[in-house]
């Protein structure tokens, strides 16, 4: 399952295909079977769509109450500006690249002297440095190197995501600013020249402290991922088994009423909408 906005997507789909094929069905016997039947046809059809319906309330319920809670705690403690930083696009607007490579600024500020080094490690702690690229305002120049640390931070210990792929988390950018970052550094270029006008230029730098125990941080909103999508695609598939087992119960009925002379028709019948489903499914 792919969708994380829609609970059982497919699975509902699933289960609507087989409600609507045991409808066919159920209007294909009565149009065949003997008036002193049709009664037992109806009630048949009626004990399924209340039996389905009370299976789609009871796992929607379950889903709603057990299902594991994702994403960034609310924290009254972050500040607006924050936030901002925070929930701001991935790709934050910056000047044109030709200007900014076009020569070697000189810096207003020299640069402090724990910015020199690249990488430390000391025993289990590690400590890198990262630097956003040069931007005309502080607020991209904070919200861009923020986003390289946690890229950073995340790249590090991305051996711990049980689903492999490391990716970043919204939580993941909240953790660094909160915990990881040891030392910082606005570096301001007063006059940036662009030929035809000049500007201050900003560019953050960041110490970040990596360590055994920060790195299990970063690791749970994988292991709460990885455990929601477990329990989703388990949902899912009981779902698809209960909407089968329904049908085959439906299709029993069905044989009955017509005292297996249609019994081919309705197996295959049967047949056909469980290897459909189960492909769309898969």
């Amino acid at each position: 399952m792919n969708s994380t906005d829609v609970t059982f997507t497919l699975p509902g789909l699933v289960l609507l295909i087989a409600l609507a094929a045991a409808g066919v069905l159920a209007l294909l016997m009565l149009a065949f079977a003997q008036p002193q039947r049709r009664a037992r046809i109806v009630q048949a059809v009626v004990e399924l769509f209340l039996g389905a319906v009370a299976v789609v309330v009871v796992l929607k319920f379950s889903w709603a109450v057990f299902r594991p809670q994702v994403g960034p705690p609310n924290k009254s403690s972050i500040d607006t500006a924050s936030a901002r930083v925070l929930e701001s696009p991935t790709s934050p607007p910056v000047l044109d690249q030709r200007f900014v490579e076009s020569e070697s600024p000189p810096s207003g500020k020299q640069l402090p002297e724990w910015t020199r080094h690249s990488v430390q490690v000391d025993g289990s702690r590690k400590q890198i440095v990262v630097s956003s690229g040069f931007f005309a305002s502080q607020e991209e120049a904070e919200l861009h190197g923020l986003q390289q640390a946690a890229a950073t931070a995340v790249k590090e210990c991305s051996s711990l995501d049980p689903r492999g792929t490391g990716a970043v988390q919204p939580r993941h950018s909240e953790m660094v600013k909160e915990s990881a970052i040891k030392m910082r550094f606005l570096e301001t270029i007063p006059e940036w020249d662009f030929g035809k006008f000049k500007a201050p230029m900003y560019q953050l730098w960041l110490q970040v402290e990596l360590t055994p125990e920060f790195g299990e941080r970063l690791a749970e909103p994988w292991r709460q991922a990885a455990v929601e999508t477990r329990l989703r695609t388990l949902t899912g598939w009981s779902v698809w088994g209960t909407a089968i087992a329904a049908l085959a119960a439906f299709s029993l009925r069905l044989d009955a009423a017509w005292n297996g002379r249609r019994r081919r028709v309705v197996a295959g019948t049967a047949i056909l909408l469980t290897l459909g489903s189960l492909a769309f499914w898969a």
